[in-house]
C-alpha cells in the first residue's frame, strides 16, 4: 500500500535511505522492498 509513494517520495529526493529503513522497522514495507527502492541490502543499524 505505501511502496509506491515512498518510492516515488525516494526517488524525488524527500526520503534517504534512512527514512525508507524507518518504514521497515514500522512494517509498512519488507526488506526486499527497501532493496528495490534503494538498491541496497537493508541492515539494522
Amino acid at each position: 500500500m505505501y511502496f509506491n509513494a515512498i518510492r516515488t517520495y525516494y526517488q524525488m529526493g524527500l526520503y534517504d535511505k534512512s527514512d525508507v529503513g524507518d518504514f521497515v522497522e514500522y512494517e509498512w514495507l519488507t526488506e526486499e522492498q527497501y532493496q528495490d527502492i534503494t538498491g541496497e541490502e537493508y541492515a539494522i543499524a
